[in-house]
């Protein structure tokens, strides 16, 4: 008698932390040039690095501000200041290959002096872990065993590919100095192949700049899509994308009274791929002679559900204070952000609930002005495989922004919102670990043994209660089917030896 057994290996996904951070740091009077009006701030947030060491890991990270200011000369001014930080997370039981999140959720400042710049920092730690379980494929065939299929997946790959994209604005005038850039990288889609993957996505950018008659604005709205080779990737993988700015480039061209402004964008989009395999295993075995010692286990873990790009429009009016004077001109919408709260998986479709925020300059009879707006939302997308019980991971983008004078004192704004998901979902399978023979059976000698079902019960029950094989019990009752209701009646007939 042998038993065959055999080492399954697959991979889960989990998401091991979430970790609120702040960063804090300020600019020097000398530097800010004595800043007295703070017009705008935003932050983005990136990883530098990642270490662990036992049952800790450090996440090494970059905080980028962006200011756009009066000083105290009434000079509009940009400032551009980084920030980074490191944190340390105590995780149990870490292992696996690690990555991580950042994300700005907040930023404060003040004027005390210089500048001081809080933000409010969302780190989260990823791990995709190597398992291997120890299964029972198969038996001789003096025991009957029921076989299944299980479905496991396993970590391909992951790699890093660079996205490099360029666009000209003419300014139809001439640009005395460029004041403030910014920009953000979004994935809107991934694809695998036969040996490349497919990205599509966009950046979107603002240079703020100023000229004879003021400051004025120029906005990219750059679509890109890049295929990229990687031998290890085939079609029908699942994919996950996540993308950050790594550079920006702002090039002042054309000619006298027509420049151009020219704004190169470097991101850096990070890709991993997984896949489904399978393998036949016994589910279930029993011996008609002979008792079994079976141990069960339960191999569990988390699995990803790929990447998704779900998109919404939003409109909202930002209303001047009641001691601000009339806006007269839209200058452009200098900075906008779609910070996600959290993302709930629901059943066919995710809840993604966050704010919308974006800061306008405009110009009034005092010079120029700005106006902060922020809009709640709560959005639900359909997504037939959702379910409750798994994990939503949403980074939200503004993928186009705009503004207009409504009247005096209400300025529209309408935007674009997009948010990259990853899901994770929780998966597992049942195996047999070990088995043992154990005491001989007692015989059941009677010619003939009725089986009473029980609702939902199969075959293999009654099998196993009238120590009989399914395939001759299937034969002696014609017209069974599984599941078994309550109530019905199996027969096995026994050939039975006289001696006389």
């Amino acid at each position: 008698m042998s038993f065959g057994f055999n080492q399954i290996k697959w991979d889960t996904v989990d998401r091991i932390a979430v970790k609120e951070v702040a960063v804090r740091t300020s600019v020097s009077e000398l530097e800010s040039g004595g800043a007295t009006k703070i017009l705008d701030a935003e932050a983005h947030g990136k990883v530098l690095g990642l270490d662990t060491s036992g049952e800790v890991a450090t996440v090494k990270g970059r905080v980028n501000f962006k200011l756009l200011y009066l000083d105290k000369e009434g000079e509009i001014r940009g400032l551009d200041y980084f920030a980074d930080f490191s944190e340390s997370i105590q995780i149990q039981g870490l292992c696996g290959n690690l990555h991580a999140k950042i994300a700005v959720i907040d930023i404060d400042t003040s004027i005390s002096g210089g500048i001081r710049l809080n933000a409010a920092v969302e780190v989260t730690l990823f791990s995709v872990t190597a398992k291997e379980v120890n299964c029972l494929m198969s038996a001789d065939d003096e025991f009957y065993a029921e076989n299944t299929v299980t479905k496991y997946q396993r970590y391909v790959t992951g790699f890093t590919v660079p996205v490099t994209v360029t666009d000209d604005f003419d300014t139809k005038t001439d640009v005395m100095k460029i004041v403030l850039t910014n920009a953000k990288s979004y994935v809107d889609g991934i694809t695998a192949g036969t040996g490349n993957v497919l990205i599509t996505g966009g950046v979107l950018g603002t240079v703020t700049y100023l000229t004879e008659d003021g400051v004025k604005t120029a906005d990219f709205n750059i679509p890109f899509s890049e295929e990229f080779e990687n031998g290890d990737i085939l079609p029908g993988q699942l994919l996950t994308a996540d993308v950050v700015v790594k550079d920006i480039r702002v090039l002042l061209t054309g000619i006298e009274g027509s420049n151009i402004i020219r704004l190169e964008v470097d991101s850096e989009v990070g890709v991993k791929a997984f896949e489904y395999s399978d393998d036949i295993i016994v589910k279930d075995i029993f011996s008609v002679e002979t008792e079994l010692i079976i141990k069960r286990e339960l191999a569990e873990g988390g699995v990803s559900g790929g990447f998704r790009f779900f998109d919404d429009s939003v409109t909202g009016v930002a209303e001047l204070s009641a001691e601000s004077a009339s806006a007269l001109e839209i200058i452009g919408v200098i900075s906008a952000a779609n910070s996600v709260a959290q993302a709930v998986a629901d059943e066919h479709k995710i809840i993604i609930e966050g704010v919308f925020s974006a800061t306008v300059l405009y110009r009034d009879e005092n010079g120029v002005a700005s106006v902060e707006y922020e809009m709640p939302y709560s959005l639900p997308f359909a997504y037939a495989q959702m379910q409750q019980n798994n994990t939503v991971t949403a980074v939200g983008v503004v993928t186009r922004a705009s503004a207009r004078l409504k009247r005096d004192k209400e300025i529209e704004i309408s935007a674009g919102l997009g948010f990259m998901t990853e899901t994770i979902i929780p998966a597992g399978f049942q195996y047999i670990g070990e088995i043992a023979e154990g005491e001989k059976k007692e015989i059941n000698t009677s010619a003939v043994s009725v089986y009473v079902a029980e609702e939902g019960e199969t075959l293999w029950d009654a099998a196993k209660a009238l120590s009989a094989r399914p395939d001759e019990i299937r034969a002696q009752n014609e017209g069974l089917t599984s599941p078994l209701k309550e109530g019905d009646r199996i027969f096995f007939f026994r050939s039975i030896s006289f001696e006389f």
